[in-house]
């Protein structure tokens, strides 16, 4: 910088005092916090349907072996990982950033 000149301040900066400076905090502990509660329901969520899908396959597997059908559980369980592996392949190349129109 040239000599005598001062860096310019953000006007911004110049009107805040520290009540709005505390208030801009609390406003963004709030937003945290509540993007947080998303996270984790959003976390519960898919546990829970993941305890629920295994569940589901371990107690088809059973009953077709407690039946005497072991032929059959091969092509459950080759079904159920199609399935897992399609929707798998559907995410990785779905377009990213929202629906096209086409």
């Amino acid at each position: 910088m040239f000599a005598g000149q001062l860096p310019r301040r953000d006007p911004l900066l110049e009107k805040l005092d520290p009540e709005g400076i505390k208030q801009l905090i609390k406003q963004g502990e709030k937003s945290d916090e509540r993007q947080h509660a998303r996270h984790m329901h959003s976390m519960n969520l898919m546990a829970i349907m993941g305890a629920l899908g295994l569940a589901t396959i371990f107690a088809l597997c059973w009953l077709f072996l407690v039946y005497n059908k072991s032929d059959q559980v091969e092509k459950i369980i080759t079904l159920i990982v199609g399935l897992i592996g399609g929707f798998g392949v559907g995410r990785a190349t779905a377009p990213k950033g929202g629906s096209s129109a086409d």
